[in-house]
């Protein structure tokens, strides 16, 4: 793990992809959750798999490219991250399902899927 402070786009895209995996423990805390998650695209663009707790948007966003973990259990969390530290191939095969997720979420696709569906007066 590493805690970073704030970084460039360029040195935060170098540090996922030689991550072996991004982590998201997000919980629901007085009626707020994480709508979205968009780290997980920001990881996925890079290769790199997710582990992140099933709460709110995040289960969408994910799919089945990584690893989700019932809110609240850092074990099950723990148990994660030594797998994909443990298995380069489950990492990078999960890190091309990531990638390919990931470009689903890119502005051309979302806005050529919403714009349709937006009413006009």
């Amino acid at each position: 793990m590493i805690a970073t402070g704030r970084l460039s786009d360029d040195d935060l895209k170098r540090l996922y992809r030689r991550a072996a995996c991004h982590t998201l423990f997000a919980r629901e805390l007085q009626g707020k959750i994480e709508g979205f998650g968009l780290v997980l695209v920001e990881a996925g663009a890079q290769g790199c798999p997710s582990i992140a707790t099933a709460v709110g948007g995040i289960p969408e966003v994910m799919g089945s490219t990584g690893v989700l973990v019932p809110p609240e259990d850092v074990n099950a969390m723990a148990r994660a991250i030594a797998t994909y530290v443990a298995n380069a191939e489950l990492r990078e095969r999960d890190g091309a399902l990531a990638k390919s997720r990931a470009r689903t979420f890119d502005w051309a696709t979302c806005a050529g899927a919403t714009f349709p569906e937006l009413k006009w007066g």
